[in-house]
């Protein structure tokens, strides 16, 4: 099978993961022109870790499968593949860092290949292709960074049910990964917000400059259109002074070639009096076509326009039809008296335009056109331009909109666009670097002229790429160091506890075999510190590994010997009952005969009525049970039956005098003292013509061998509960090691990670906690010792005068400052200042662990009460909290070591605090008592003689 089974509950997750890989690179981030930041291998590597390397193969084809649609080439396809391939080779340690594998990827191969593939694949200048080159390591590092926090930090394994493949990160790998990030991560977020913010300068001045250029070139027109009109109407004016009738004068002619020489691009000037006659023309035109009705079609249209709104009229552009160039027609009115009198006609040629245009263009504005209201090209900067011709906008490109529209409404960069020529085979960096930048400005609000102005975009995009370039070398160059940094750094911080793990590996076998242990040693103080209570521990561990396995032997000696005498007595007895049973058979054959043989028998023997009466009991039954004939008289037998063997008793009896045989039965007596005494026989009923007449039983006083099995079952219990005490304390002390020890690591990891940049109250604040932590474990050792002590009754008492209302002031103002604020600490004294001859050391550890229960079970906070009062030569101690209170069922085994509430959840603690309390008070002889309501609070009492 090509592909290995996955299981059916993990076909979503991995659904998910391939499509997310897709969607990684589809929803790019793009810096600039053809540049984009891709997400889909951080999934692809999710897959290669939680699937292995095949799936994780078929998911980087699928995620790359866009990288094909976005730059036009399969290159970053085989990079993106090749990725997944040497990750999931190279990545079977767990223990192998995700971030160095891919550094390592990117400086053998993947920069190598990029390389190949743009330089001379693709065919790239070295700048462009140097900064894919950067861009696409820079990306894959920052993935795997990435895709390394969500491994390590996720529970992503219980997410895709792949449990069997989760992982739980060294302390190596943390803090190379949280090197890696905090410098990588701030130096990309700050490198895109600088490269954007220069795309953007670059996209605003080649907006202005467009803008600018645009209105300088309007402005040369209007200022050349108002020139036109002007010198035309100046000629109308001559004109109206120099006309009469149809006959032009020599000085109109003459201005007309004169205006010609000096406007050389108004290839015809006309005048035309009222009754459309050319009175005078320049150039000079044959006199029969001067007559009315000789005029062509444009003439008489601009004519007719002149007369209707006796304003200057500018026609269309239209050829000329025989010289094939565009030109326009002006007509400029002459009027008399405010009546049209003739009209000024010139044909003006737009060619001159080009010229023009040329002189506007400047170092970035390479081309500039003019076009009609026909969008058809009327003059252009580019003399390859063929005039007259339709403005094709796209040929055969895209065009991309600048325009920019705020909140308030107004249109920045109106018509405005960036045109991209067509793909082809183009990469994207090329076709963007031969894009160019567009705007199109209409010539006036009543004009439907445009004018088109282009900047090509390569000098900008080389500027953008340089500083892509030199962020981008700097932040590859930033991360490898900061990750050879990294892997020295965590390597001399991590080698200690490491050695420390591997010597505590299996504390609880190595102890007891005297194995001797080697403990690693650090330049960290903290480190150092905690290696020494380990030492300490370790000590301590051994000493009461070697008690509970001496207690050990001796119980278990003493269970031998107990079973063994057990056993003994048990075989007796079943040989006492054996003939016991065959004298009852001889005693039932002739029961008159040997009635004495009953009497002086040393087994119990009784005969009851079916109403329950005793008809007979013999001597040593009166003996045993201590009554007297007359009181055997009024009694029953369920009189002296004890009541927990009753109900038993009576169903027994009534089986009996059904007939049925008891061969075998064992109940318990009650003495006329009121004593229990076990017995054990057989019982039957004489019964005549089938009615019952009386039992016969006899039984044998089994009390001792009763005695005797109920010290063996002691024996039994207190052996399983000095087995499960060995268990617990192992178990809490594992338990309660964990928490400061994981406390003291991630203090000391925060203190080097960040301890240049840290604040003195950051540092002081981690080097509290890792204090904290070291009490706490030390507060730990220091209970184990003393219950130690007190069960081996080696705990001292050595009481001293103590001013008990002083005291109490003082432990309280301690308490108050561990305290939070959400508690109040209240003492109150109901007695006069007495000093009293208590061991202050053992009354302090009964009051401070007291208030520091009701503190830490209390955590929502609330009013802890502690009152003293005296009576009788006795102190009272009251301690009450509003706490979350302690069940019922948990209260009879509250003072017994390792034993929890079952309402405490994750409230920490080692179960010890209670039973050396009780230990302390009784040393004192005094007495403790305990009140609580769940979800109410707690009251303790405590009563010493003073």
């Amino acid at each position: 099978m090509l592909l290995p089974p996955i299981p059916r509950r993990s076909w979503l997750p991995m659904a998910i993961l391939l499509l997310a890989g897709y969607a990684g690179n589809y929803f790019s981030l793009p810096l600039f022109f053809g540049v984009d930041f891709l997400f889909g291998s951080i999934s692809v590597l999710l897959v290669v870790r939680f699937f292995g390397i095949r799936w994780g193969t078929i998911a980087a084809a699928i995620a790359s499968v866009h990288t094909f649609f976005l730059w036009n080439h399969p290159y970053a396809a085989i990079v993106l593949i090749g990725e997944a391939l040497f990750i999931g080779l190279l990545w079977r340690n767990q223990r192998q860092s995700l971030v160095l594998l891919d550094v390592i990827y990117w400086l053998v191969l993947g920069i190598p290949l990029v390389w190949l593939f743009y330089s001379r694949l693709l065919h790239v200048d070295s700048a462009q292709t140097w900064l894919v080159v950067l861009k696409q390591s820079v990306n894959g590092i920052f993935n795997s960074i990435i895709a390394s926090l969500a491994i390590n930090y996720l529970p992503i394994s219980r997410w895709v049910s792949r449990a069997q493949v989760r992982h739980t990160p060294s302390m190596r790998q943390v803090l190379l990964s949280l090197c890696a990030t905090s410098c990588f991560l701030p130096a990309l977020i700050l490198v895109v917000l600088d490269c954007n913010l220069v795309s953007q300068q670059i996209h605003n001045t080649i907006q202005v400059e467009l803008k600018d250029t645009a209105q300088e070139v309007i402005a040369g027109l209007a200022d050349r259109q108002r020139e036109y009109l002007n010198v035309l109407s100046q000629l109308g004016q001559l004109a109206t002074n120099n006309t009469t009738a149809n006959a032009p004068s020599t000085q109109l002619q003459h201005s007309l070639e004169l205006l010609q020489q000096v406007y050389p691009e108004l290839i015809l000037l006309q005048v035309i009096n009222a009754t459309d006659t050319i009175v005078a023309s320049a150039p000079q035109i044959d006199p029969a076509l001067t007559s009315p009705g000789k005029l062509d079609a444009q003439h008489i249209k601009t004519l007719k326009q002149i007369e209707t709104s006796l304003k200057p009229t500018i026609g269309n552009v239209h050829i000329h039809p025989n010289e094939r160039i565009p030109q326009i027609d002006i007509g400029v009115p002459i009027l008399t008296n405010n009546r049209l009198s003739g009209v000024v006609y010139a044909h003006l040629n737009l060619s001159y335009l080009e010229n023009f245009l040329r002189s506007q263009l400047s170092h970035r504005v390479h081309q500039i056109i003019l076009l009609d209201s026909h969008n058809q090209i009327v003059a252009s900067s580019d003399s390859k331009l063929q005039l007259m011709q339709n403005f094709d906008r796209l040929r055969g490109g895209e065009m991309r909109s600048l325009s920019q529209k705020t909140a308030s409404g107004n249109i920045y960069f109106e018509n405005t666009y960036l045109w991209l020529p067509p793909k082809g085979k183009l990469p994207a960096m090329v076709r963007w670097r031969r894009s160019l930048y567009v705007k199109e400005q209409p010539l006036n609000d009543r004009s439907q002229w445009k004018l088109i102005l282009e900047i090509p975009a390569a000098p900008y995009i080389d500027h953008l790429q340089q500083t892509y370039i030199n962020d981008l070398t700097f932040m590859l160059v930033t991360v490898l160091i900061v990750l050879i940094g990294g892997i020295l750094l965590s390597r001399k911080l991590a080698n200690p506890l490491t050695q420390l793990a591997t010597v505590t590996t299996d504390l609880s076998s190595q102890l007891p075999e005297n194995n001797l242990m080697q403990f690693p040693t650090s330049q960290v103080v903290e480190i150092n510190s905690l290696i020494g209570n380990f030492q300490f521990m370790t000590v301590a561990l051994n000493e009461k590994f070697q008690e509970v396995q001496a207690a050990n032997e001796s119980l278990q000696q003493r269970v031998q010997e107990r079973t063994k005498e057990l056993l003994r007595t048990n075989r007796k007895l079943e040989r006492e009952i054996n003939e016991r049973q065959q004298a009852d058979a001889a005693l039932r054959e002739s029961e008159e005969r040997y009635r004495d043989l009953f009497e002086n028998a040393s087994d119990l023997i009784q005969s009851v009525t079916p109403d329950g009466h005793l008809v007979y009991v013999n001597r040593a039954w009166k003996e045993t049970l201590d009554y007297s004939e007359d009181e055997i008289s009024r009694l029953r037998i369920f009189d002296v039956i004890h009541p927990d063997n009753l109900e038993h008793c009576q169903k027994t009896f009534r089986e009996v005098m059904s007939g049925k045989q008891i061969s075998e039965i064992e109940t318990a007596f009650i003495t006329k003292q009121g004593e229990k005494v076990w017995v054990a026989g057989s019982i039957n009923c004489k019964i005549i013509n089938g009615k019952p007449i009386a039992t016969r039983g006899i039984f044998r006083n089994i009390t001792e061998r009763k005695l005797a099995e109920a010290e063996m079952i002691y024996a039994l219990e207190k052996e399983k509960q000095l087995v499960e005490l060995k268990s617990r304390f192992i178990t809490t002390a594992s338990h309660e090691f964990r928490t400061p020890l994981t406390t003291i690591l991630m203090s000391a990891k925060l203190l080097e990670q960040f301890g240049d940049r840290a604040s003195e109250d950051k540092k002081r604040m981690y080097l509290d906690r890792i204090q904290i932590a070291t009490k706490r474990m030390t507060q730990l050792l220091d209970d184990v010792l003393l219950i130690g002590k007190a069960e081996a009754e080696k705990l001292e008492f050595n009481p001293t005068p103590v001013p008990l209302e002083q005291f109490c002031h003082d432990l309280v103002e301690e308490m108050r400052m561990s305290a939070s604020s959400k508690h109040s600490i209240i003492f109150t004294s109901q007695a006069q200042p007495i000093t009293a001859n208590v061991d202050e050391k053992l009354l302090r550890y009964i009051l401070s662990n007291l208030l520091s229960n009701a503190i830490k079970y209390s955590p929502k906070g609330g009013d802890i009460d502690l009152s003293l009062s005296i009576e009788a030569r006795k102190a009272t101690f009251s301690i009450r909290d509003r706490g979350i209170g302690i069940p019922a069922q948990d209260i009879e085994q509250l003072f017994h070591s390792f034993h929890r509430g079952s309402n405490v959840e994750n409230i920490s603690g080692t179960g010890l605090g209670m039973s050396i309390v009780k230990q302390c008070v009784d040393l004192h002889s005094g007495e403790i008592s305990v009140t609580s309501e769940v979800g109410i609070g707690t009251t303790f009492v405590v009563t010493l003689p003073i």
